[in-house]
């Protein structure tokens, strides 16, 4: 008899398309045995940029179809995560009690919305996901892109900076020129000012 593929199996010969019966699945599996956390982590990442992706079109940016389906997503964790002993009783658990399971199930789920938290910084700073190669994808990956992405940023934006500035002293100095030609004085004194804050411009 053929044995069901696991979750694992499934989501890599689909090309983590997983259904949200198998997204809490995975959220089950990383409550219940941490030996399979990092691969439950890498799956869900890769199944959520896989949704992300399938979706753009629809909502416009990625950025906002990722804030649509990750909240399905994100949904679908939390029942895997929710086991017997944190459900919550209303007729008998205390306040204090009540709290404690909340407490205890939100932390059952950060990993999930550090995974949210990581590929949505990575949209920000301009990654393209069609880009990306799922198949490898991992968070460390995320964060390697992301930060190349700000610093290739920061050229453009150090060079826009400098153009204003020469346009500045420029503009100041000419208008130092002006004055100084009609008023038939030496004009030595702004080509030192230009000679010493042409250094700001390197």
């Amino acid at each position: 008899m053929t044995q069901p593929k696991s979750v694992f199996e499934v989501a890599t010969s689909s090309g983590y398309n997983l259904n949200d019966d198998q997204v809490q699945e995975l959220g089950h599996l990383h409550t219940a045995s941490e030996t399979v956390a990092g691969r439950v982590t890498e799956v869900y990442l890769r199944t959520l940029v896989h949704r992300v992706k399938q979706n753009t079109s629809v909502y416009g940016t990625a950025l906002s179809a990722l804030s649509v389906v990750e909240s399905t997503m994100y949904d679908a964790v939390k029942r895997g995560a929710l086991t017997s002993d944190i459900v919550v009783n209303p007729l008998v658990d205390s306040a204090e009690e009540r709290s404690r399971k909340a407490l205890e199930h939100n932390r059952r789920c950060n990993w999930a919305r550090s995974i949210k938290s990581e590929l949505k910084a990575a949209l920000k700073a301009g990654i393209e996901l069609e880009t990306i190669d799922i198949n490898t994808l991992t968070k460390s990956d995320l964060r390697t892109m992301r930060k190349v992405a700000c610093e290739a940023a920061v050229v453009p934006s150090t060079a826009g900076a400098h153009a204003s500035l020469a346009l500045a002293l420029f503009k100041r100095a000419f208008d130092q020129l002006d004055t100084a030609v009609i008023g038939g004085e030496d004009t030595s004194e702004v080509m030192s000012f230009l000679s010493t804050k042409a250094g700001c411009l390197k």
